[in-house]
């Protein structure tokens, strides 16, 4: 089954910039701007169908150890796999998604069995003269998860190797890893990893440290060399946002502008102003997406905002507002909307809607 027609095929071809609107938004760090390339809805619906197909065959597509984008798959256990380990290699690749180009991903056998090589071609754009994933498109994720497949494989056998070399007792190695008698653990979230080392001195974590970098390298990627760090878990450890120090690991949240957010409620108040749902515009809730990865806590008070201008404005405010329980009656009485997890994110005044 195609999952792209024809004529989308060819106006892609002639006119890319016609299918993509272009922008850019502050990166978490603070360091630069991160470019959003965001699908027009005729390339969106039908990216979002490739995407309905990957998901379906994940498990088949992606390695074991990739935890990252994943249906019903529960991040928070992988990292507990990873707590007490006494040295902890963290590194992410430089530029993911436009590292990943179209001809890696034409030339994954696995892949084409559900995507040919046009419907692949639709999931890419030309950045700086090389088709390449676009950071925006539904697919990329998924897709640019795929790419490393064959490098999680590689890791894998080299932390075993590695594991096995360390080990008086050959068979208590990589396999036996669900019984913590592994020398070193592997796991990956899109381009961040992270390796666990069970290694008396920091010279043998060293030396596995190289061999991964070198790996990435050899797979057509970068490593990002100043975000690569060997560190022991007596030192304050953290991996995508998760402590890597408790056994029960809290997320941290990392920094996301202030100004940045603010700008983004005042826009989203103008857009209900006029009598339109925020939700309902991509770039906009692109904006929204990138502040919901970043910090949840200020994710949390966009959707505040939202909800209590929709509110006062006697616009129908959608089920998925409601779900917070974030709604006041008019006599300031509390409101709990029905399956609201939690009651303390309630507010009954007009000064608790104004706080953050």
């Amino acid at each position: 089954m195609r999952m792209f027609t024809r004529e989308l095929y060819e106006r892609l071809e002639e006119d890319e910039n016609a299918l993509y609107n272009t922008h850019f938004i502050p990166k978490g760090n603070g360091r630069g701007y991160r470019r959003i390339d965001e699908p027009a809805p005729s390339l969106m619906e039908r990216q979002k169908l490739a995407l309905r197909v990957l998901n379906r065959h994940a498990r088949l597509l992606l390695h074991v150890r990739a935890c990252g984008c994943i249906p019903r798959l529960d991040v928070r256990q992988r990292v507990l796999e990873h707590v007490g380990w006494k040295w902890a290699l963290t590194t992410d690749i430089k530029d993911f998604y436009p590292s990943v180009t179209y001809e890696m991903l034409a030339a994954i056998p696995e892949l084409r069995v559900y995507l040919d090589a046009e419907d692949i071609r639709c999931c890419c754009r030309t950045i700086d003269g090389r088709l390449v994933l676009p950071q925006g498109a539904p697919t990329s994720p998924m897709l640019a998860n795929i790419s490393l497949t064959r490098f999680d494989a590689e890791i894998v056998s080299i932390v075993s190797d590695w594991s096995i070399a360390r080990s008086d007792n050959s068979w208590e190695s990589f396999s036996t890893i669900l019984d913590n008698t592994a020398s070193a653990l592997y796991s990956r979230y899109m381009d961040d990893i992270l390796i666990s080392i069970d290694a008396d001195h920091k010279r043998d974590a060293e030396i596995l440290k190289e061999q991964v970098l070198s790996t990435i390298e050899r797979h057509g990627f970068t490593p990002n060399r100043r975000k690569t760090k060997l560190k022991p878990y007596s030192q304050k450890q953290k991996w995508i946002g998760f402590s890597l120090v408790d056994r029960d690991p809290v997320r941290y949240q990392p920094h996301v502008d202030k100004n940045y957010v603010n700008a983004v409620i005042q826009e989203g108040i103008d857009m209900i102003m006029a009598g339109r749902n925020p939700y309902e515009d991509e770039s906009w809730r692109g904006k929204n997406e990138y502040v919901r990865y970043n910090n949840i806590s200020r994710w949390l008070r966009i959707k505040r905002k939202m909800a209590v201008t929709m509110y006062r404005q006697g616009m129908e405010v959608p089920e998925y507002l409601r779900g917070l329980g974030v709604i006041a009656r008019e006599s300031g009485q509390p409101m709990m909307a029905a399956g609201s997890p939690d009651p303390m994110i309630w507010f009954t005044s007009d000064s608790h809607i104004g706080s953050t």
